[in-house]
């Protein structure tokens, strides 16, 4: 699958983990997470602590939204 992944947030030498994911219908799904700011300085690429929420638009219908 790795073929199909695509970058949703960016990366500022954080830390990313922890993902929140929800299908709010067949055509959308978010996912949400933040910079883990761990004891080593990333907040020289740019790292702050930033929460992130990324929508995914669906351009077919996603046939798993309703199987919670």
């Amino acid at each position: 699958m790795r073929r199909t992944e695509q970058i949703l947030v960016p990366n500022k030498g954080a830390q990313l983990g922890n993902f929140g994911v929800v299908n709010v219908n067949q055509h959308e799904t978010w996912v949400t997470t933040s910079e883990g700011m761990p004891r080593k300085n990333p907040t020289q690429f740019g790292a702050d602590g930033r929460v992130y929420a990324a929508r995914i638009r669906w351009a077919k219908p996603n046939t798993t939204w309703n199987t919670y």
